[in-house]
């Protein structure tokens, strides 16, 4: 883990990776996360269009093993304290 200090505030941050089994397990995690604010943006139809696009370049981006995919994801952590 990488930390730093600056005054009253700590950051620290790791890649972890997490294994999944499929790549449409990739865009179901970015669904509930990176993508919310996209798919907020789009009318319903347009948003079906898009993760139809989107899960074919994920699924061509991770490739898929017998062993599943190793996605990186990086944690972030952040400590504050009132001086």
């Amino acid at each position: 883990m990488n930390a730093t200090k600056a005054g009253p505030v700590a950051a620290a941050g790791e890649l972890d990776p997490h294994r999944l089994s499929a790549p449409a397990e990739i865009l179901e995690w970015m669904e509930g996360s990176v993508l919310r604010p996209v798919l907020a943006a789009l009318a319903p139809g347009d948003a079906e269009e898009f993760l139809k696009e989107f899960g074919a370049r994920v699924e061509a981006a991770y490739p898929f093993s017998s062993s599943g995919i190793l996605l990186p994801f990086r944690r972030l952590f952040f400590v504050a304290r009132r001086g």
